[in-house]
Formats: structure tokens, sequence, C-alpha cells
């Protein structure tokens, strides 16, 4: 008799110890126990993490819960042994007056024998077996089941390191992953794609999750912008979530990881069920020290090591998107730098030649037009085509500048469109001959709307090339106010638009075009000491 319990022990022992995959030692350990016990039924229950008393995983032998309402969540008599880890045997569980009852369709159960599985000194799960087929459990049956509880406690955590391993290993061939793809010029959003594919397959999460905030602003809603899911999912990329009620962020405002197993957060909840687990866990992703969003995960089974491991992977990513965005930031800074040079070309060579030949054009019209009328007209087309010319080579110049703005809210400091018209009018010296007063009154942090920003450039450009044409002027005053109304004032003292011009030629078309693109309306008169008067106004409230 003893040498047939220490061969069934040995086998037990075998089977137990054959692999070291933690989900296939736990379910080696149950069919161990019913084979060993001579028992119908065996089921492990795994405690959950961070002192939950409830079960998060309840592997069986023998039976199956037929869905959640028939999972156990550790009351009643299992609730008996994760209060007190203690090895239990009785005749008939159900006398017992802490019996909690079964489900309907449960199979039925007297005799059992519970025993807690230790792992480095810690509870991690306990052993139930139940129904021996001869009758009840002896006392040699309950100190097998206790010796089958150290054999398992011994194969998971040998498990545990396995896993451990495999998982340092993983984190660094992810690392080296994505830090290949960012050399090979990945984009920020194929990077946090990869980041969240890497996180999950790390720490065997059903599923990963990275918000972002969708805006600079400080109270800015999170968007999710990366997804990856063990099986079919509801979450979506571009789906909104609260920063403020979120677990992301939470995370984000807390900059440290976070784990709890009572909060379902509103981007985890299609993954965290009693069946997959009940662990929410986040870590921020942080950039120069700042959040640049958090990395959400529905895990299983969450420890010290996985915090480690989880916290050191998002280190690393962090590192690379910072990399990343500082790659992109480079690449735009040198496109922005050719887009310049090659709008300093045009402007230098191409525009100054036209220019030059439209005047001699205007001059040899003046010139010969009394004495030759068709060739004065035939020079005034002439003239006027290569006015659209430039007109068509100002405006691809403007396209090819950087945007005036790239932190998403669409609008830009008074004091960089007071640089860039600076740059205009220190251009426009060239060809009028003399430079221009430049008058930028006001508050130069005063936020002016994208669009608005980009016709006053456009304006100022062309009233200071009107004025060299047509005003033989001897001095300009350029001035731009950004208060209640955003105001483009060029003034010069020149010989004033002509009475037979009422609407303008194109320039001033052009100017009065660009203020009804924004709901603003250009005036034109004489200045108090003769000359022309241009201002140009857009009205902020309707932008």
């Amino acid at each position: 008799m003893v040498d047939d319990l220490v061969l069934r022990l040995r086998d037990a022992a075998v089977s137990v110890s054959s692999g070291l995959e933690l989900d296939k030692v736990l379910q080696r350990v149950v069919d161990a126990a019913a084979t060993l016990l001579d028992a119908r039924y065996a089921a492990l229950g795994v405690l959950g993490t961070g002192g939950d008393e409830r079960l998060s995983e309840f592997l069986t032998s023998g039976f199956q819960c037929d869905g959640d309402s028939q999972r156990p969540e550790g009351r009643g008599i299992l609730g008996l042994l994760i209060s007190d880890a203690t090895p239990l045997r009785l005749a008939d569980l159900t006398a017992h007056p802490q019996a909690y009852g079964f489900p309907e369709g449960h199979p039925p159960m007297r005799s059992f024998v519970g025993v807690p599985i230790r792992v480095r000194d810690t509870v991690y799960g306990n052993l139930y077996i139940t129904e021996k087929h001869s009758g009840e459990f002896s006392d040699a049956d309950e100190q097998l089941a206790i010796a089958l509880a150290a054999l398992a406690g011994a194969a998971i955590e040998n498990a545990f390191l396995y896993g451990a391993t495999r998982r340092r290993e993983q984190s660094l061939d992810a690392i080296r992953e994505i830090s290949g793809d960012i050399l090979s010029g990945y984009s920020v959003g194929r990077v946090i794609e990869l980041i969240a594919d890497r996180a999950r397959a790390l720490v065997d999460a059903d599923l990963a999750v990275i918000c972002v905030p969708q805006s600079a602003a400080p109270d800015s809603d999170l968007e999710i912008r990366a997804v990856s899911s063990r099986a079919a999912t509801t979450v979506v990329p571009g789906t909104t979530v609260s920063a403020q009620d979120s677990f992301a962020g939470a995370v984000m405002r807390r900059r440290r990881l976070i784990a709890t197993a009572d909060w379902v957060p509103e981007e985890l909840a299609p993954a965290m069920t009693r069946a997959t687990g009940n662990t929410a866990m986040g870590v921020p992703l942080l950039v120069r020290g700042q959040p640049f969003g958090a990395l959400t995960l529905a895990v299983k089974r969450f420890g010290d090591e996985q915090r480690k491991l989880t916290e050191t992977f998002a280190n690393h990513a962090s590192l690379m998107l910072d990399y990343t965005r500082t790659k992109d930031e480079l690449d735009r800074l040198l496109l922005v730098e050719e887009r310049e040079r090659i709008g300093r070309d045009l402007h230098d060579t191409v525009i100054q030649r036209l220019f030059a030949a439209g005047i001699e054009l205007q001059a040899l019209a003046a010139r010969h037009g009394q004495t030759d009328p068709q060739l004065a007209v035939r020079l005034g087309a002439a003239v006027d085509g290569l006015d659209a010319t430039i007109s068509q080579i100002r405006a691809t110049i403007f396209a090819l500048q950087p945007d005036l703005t790239d932190d998403g809210t669409n609008m830009v400091e008074a004091a960089r469109i007071h640089k860039l018209v600076a740059d205009v009018v220190d251009e426009s010296a060239r060809v009028l001959g003399f430079m221009p007063d430049l008058l930028v009154p006001g508050d130069p942090e005063r936020p002016v709307p994208h669009d608005i920003a980009a016709h006053m450039l456009g304006v100022v450009r062309e009233a200071l090339t009107n004025v060299a044409r047509h005003a033989a002027a001897s001095s300009v005053v350029v001035e731009i106010e950004s208060g209640d109304e955003f105001v483009v004032r060029v003034s010069d003292d020149g010989v004033g638009l002509p009475e037979d011009l009422p609407s303008g030629g194109n320039g001033l078309r052009n100017m009065r075009e660009r203020a009804r693109a924004v709901g603003g309306q250009l005036v034109t008169g004489a200045g108090p000491d003769g000359g022309t008067v241009i201002e140009w106004r857009a009205d902020a409230r309707q932008n």
C-alpha cells in the first residue's frame, strides 16, 4: 500500500514538473490531484493580486464551469480556505455551516479535501478535490494532497522563473525591434502601435490600449491611438475617453504605474471579465519629462516581476517616442529650410527679373504711347501678364512657407506674425529704394487665428508691391494691430489712387478677396497729407 502511494506520488510529481509554461503547469496540477486521490473532480483557484481575496482564475478537472454564472468567486467553503490557509477535509461539504451551495447545473459534490498552494512563502491559490470514488477521503489522502501542493508550489515557482526569463528576453527583443523600426523611419503613430503590440505580448495581456491627449490644452480629453487585442474587441482607435474620469487619465496625472482589480476602465472593459482576468494595469509614457500618454493593459496575473518589467519597458518606449518625435521635428525643420531656400531663390531671381522687365515695359509704353497707341496697348497687356505671373509665383512662395502654427490649436502668437511681416518689409526695401517704417503696437502674445495671419502677410506683400509700382512714394508706413480687430494699414506719400480706377487694379482686388475670405473689409483713401492709405480689417470674433 505504501509502495503504491509512493509510486502514485512519483507519477504526480513527474506530471506536474514536466513543463514550464504556467497555464499548462496549473492544469497538470489539477489533473494530477484528481488522479492521485482517486476523485471525480478537482479544481485550482488562483487568488487575486494585491490582497484581493477573490479568485482570479479557476481551473477544473472532471467538470467545466458553464460561463461566469458557475465560476466561484471564493465564498462558502472556498472562502473558508482562503481566509484560513490550512488543510481542510470534510466528509460532506454541503453539511458545513459555511456551505454556500452550488449554482444550477453544477455536479453534486460531498466529500472534500482542500489544501493551500504556497509559492515563496505566499499563498498562491488553493487546491480543491471532491467526490472520492470509494467514499470519504482519508488522512492519507489529505497528506497526499499536502505533498502534491508542495510539489505544485515548486513547479509554479519554476514556471514563474522561466516566464520571467522569457519575458526579459521578449522585452529586449521588443526594444530591439522597435529601435530598428524607428531607425527605418517609422512615424510616431506606427511606433505607438508597435509599443501596444509588444507590451501586450510581454505581460500576456488580453488587451493593450494607448491613450494620448487630443490637444495641448490642460483639460483635453484623451484619444485612443493604438489597440492591441488577443481576440476581437469593440475598442477602436479614435475613440475619446475622459481625461478626468478615465484610468488612463489617472495614470498620466500620477505619473506612475497603477494596478487595480476594483476599477474597470472604459477602454479595457471589453477584455476585463471574470473569464479573462480582473486586473487593470497602467503606466505613463513620458517624453521630455512630460506625460505623452498612457499605456493600459487588461492582465490575468500581476506581480512584482510584471510591475518591474512593465515599468522598464515603458521607460524604454518613452525614450523611443522622444527620439521619434525629435527626428520628426528635425525632418520638419529641414523641410522648412528647404522650402524657405526655394522661396528666397524664386523671389530674389525670378520675381525681381520679372518686376524689372515690367517696369521697363511700362516705361516704353509711356514713351511711345502717344505716337503708337497700338504698341502701348500691347505693352500694357504684356505688363498685365507679367503681373499675373508674379502673383502666381508669390502664391507659390507663400504656400512653401511653414505653417504658422503646429500646436494643434490653429492659433499663432502675434509676435510671430510681426517677425514675418518685418521680413516682408525688409524684402520690399530693395524694390522701393528705401526702408518702410513698421509699427506693431498691441500685445505680442495675443493669439491670431491661422487663416487671418496668413492673409495679413499676403496683404502686406500686395500693398507694398502696389506702392513700388504706382505710388512714386518716398516713404511708407506699415502698421499691424492685433486687438478686437486684426488690422493691416499701409500709408504712403505718393501720388494717390487714380480717379478713373475706383475699384482698383489686381492688387486691390486681391486684397479685397482676402478680406472677404475672413469676413473683413478693405478701405482705401487719401492720407491727411496726400498719398494713399490702405486699411485691411478682419474681426476675430467672426473667426
